[in-house]
């Protein structure tokens, strides 16, 4: 996955109110702190399908210590990435489609609830 698209998700994220990119969005890792984030992490990297497509898949994870608000967010971004088409950045446009159903898979060392969701990007054209 490259940089410049996961880096480009974050900021998606944030432009639609989910936090502030480094604050409490974070890429590649989820860090210990602050206790309510979200983080977009690269699930297997890039690989090419029939030219000139690109299928990227990446997760979403958000931290929260409300499991009704974690829930609430999760069930948002997965609204957002549901069959969505755009230009994630100049010149490469193309359609988000949700892998997954949102759901809690595991609970931290706070016992602060995560929740996931797993998001294909597909571009339609890379004209860049």
């Amino acid at each position: 996955m490259s940089v410049e698209l996961i880096t480009s998700v974050a900021s998606l994220i944030g432009g639609r109110g989910f936090g502030t990119v480094g604050e409490d969005i974070f890429t590649v890792i989820m860090p210990e702190s602050p206790k309510n984030c979200i983080a977009i992490i690269p699930t297997g990297g890039s690989r090419r399908g029939h030219t000139p497509n690109v299928n990227t898949a990446f997760q979403i994870i958000c931290r929260n210590e409300s499991p009704r608000n974690g829930l609430t967010i999760i069930n948002s971004l997965h609204s957002v990435f549901n069959n969505a088409w755009g230009e994630i950045y100049t010149g490469l446009l193309g359609r988000f489609t949700n892998e997954s159903e949102p759901g809690s898979f595991i609970v931290d060392s706070n016992n602060h609830f995560l929740y996931n969701i797993n998001v294909t990007f597909q571009s339609a054209k890379n004209y860049s």
